[in-house]
């Protein structure tokens, strides 16, 4: 390769370190070549580490070929992705568009989802610091690892990781290739964002429903997936509630008493769907995020016209975007990123430390809204705008949307706030 590239300089932001660290692990398993990448042969593997990891970032041409994986990804994911298999996922062919792009929004996805639970991370997991075992992390359909990747960050920033054991995280997938990119990742990342920080990494090379139902002892304290449940097909026949069943049963035994089970899904209609099905079988848990009661979505129709996610606002200039969108012809960069989750203890009720759950949940976008009073004549009717609020009574409510002020879709309004 002609480019010379350099080394780049260590930086306290978290999310460049997070770039830096996917570039190396990318780069650890797959070399450049004119038309691509392709997997390092063991000899070059060697060499690349005795460069001291030198080749960063890709050359132009590179990020040309990134980018056009992008933009093939892109129009595979926007043309129904949610329909999307295990098998004839893209992320199979485009793993280097994939892992520039979406591997580390799917990560800030995560990340900004456990960072809005009302647990206090080092309070909740301290108790399992002086248990003798490791504390266990299960990550189902890992694909690239961006479950792990944000629970380990979370647990990090916290300072939940210096009172812990020794961590093990448990990788499942039925891709090999996804499985070695994974476990890179994570390691990588836990080397740059977590010095010091006890953490193994165990690979299945399964399908999710085999591994949940194979003989296995031990319970895990953190369980869950990250955009993996359109693939268990939950919503594609008339047996869907037995078919969440089969799924949640096996999983629920597979997580510790007090344990957290986590789902984050597209915002879509159908991620929300298949959120659902699972929270109907939870019911009588904890429920931790996004809801703040345990009663039935009141957004949970048979046609589900309107449905509940969150907006979650990126940084600027983000990961790679600065070098796809300048050599790699992505002129678009989702900054404004929609995310429905599922976050529930597995307990009859959260157990302390618990922070105290605030008053309502704004579960839309602003709602244009008629005024059918003191129109003068001649003159147009004025529009004003409201939010649909989530409340603790599990009912929900319009709100103007000027009393709501900026809270984000998804966002929390302090109790009382939003009351006439």
């Amino acid at each position: 390769m002609s480019a010379t590239r350099a080394k780049p300089s260590p930086s306290p932001d978290p999310w460049v370190s997070l770039r830096d660290a996917l570039m190396a692990a990318y780069l650890e398993l797959y070399t450049p070549v004119r038309k691509g990448f392709r997997p390092r042969r063991p000899d070059e593997l060697a060499e690349w580490r005795q460069s001291e990891r030198a080749a960063w970032p890709f050359t132009p041409a590179q990020w040309r070929q990134a980018g056009r994986e992008v933009l093939a990804l892109h129009a595979a994911y926007t043309g129904g992705g949610a329909n999307f298999t295990h098998e004839n996922n893209p992320i199979h062919g485009y793993q280097a568009g994939y892992q520039v792009y979406f591997l580390p929004r799917n990560v800030y996805r995560i990340h900004s989802m456990l960072e809005d639970l009302p647990l206090d991370p080092v309070g909740t997991w301290q108790p399992w610091g002086g248990g003798g075992g490791p504390f266990r992390i299960l990550d189902l359909g890992c694909g690239t690892g961006a479950f792990t990747i944000a629970v380990l960050a979370w647990l990090q920033r916290s300072g939940a990781l210096a009172v812990l054991p020794p961590v093990e995280v448990t990788l499942v997938d039925q891709s090999r290739d996804l499985l070695r990119l994974a476990g890179a990742n994570v390691q990588h990342v836990t080397a740059r964002l977590m010095p010091g920080a006890r953490i193994s990494v165990v690979s299945k090379a399964e399908g999710v429903e085999q591994f949940l139902g194979g003989d296995r002892e031990g319970s895990y304290h953190i369980a869950g997936a990250g955009f993996m449940l359109n693939e268990l097909k939950l919503l594609t026949s008339q047996r869907t509630e037995k078919r969440a069943v089969r799924f949640v049963e096996p999983f629920r035994r597979r997580v510790a008493p007090g344990g957290l089970m986590l789902f984050a899904e597209p915002g879509t209609r159908k991620g929300y769907m298949n959120l659902m099905m699972v929270r109907e079988q939870l019911r009588e848990a904890a429920m931790l995020y996004p809801c703040p009661h345990t009663k039935e979505c009141p957004m949970w129709t048979a046609k589900v016209g309107r449905w509940c996610h969150a907006t979650v606002t990126l940084p600027s200039q983000f990961c790679f975007d600065e070098q796809l969108k300048r050599h790699g012809g992505v002129a678009f960069a989702m900054h404004e990123l929609n995310l429905a989750g599922l976050a529930i203890q597995n307990a009859p009720r959260p157990q302390a430390p618990f922070r105290a759950r605030r008053g309502a949940r704004v579960v839309s976008a602003p709602i244009p809204q008629k005024v059918r009073q003191g129109q003068q004549p001649g003159k147009p009717k004025e529009r004003i705008a409201k939010v649909l609020v989530c409340q603790a009574d599990g009912r929900l409510r319009e709100t103007p949307a000027e009393q709501v002020g900026n809270v984000p879709r998804g966002g929390w309004l302090a109790a009382g706030r939003s009351r006439k």
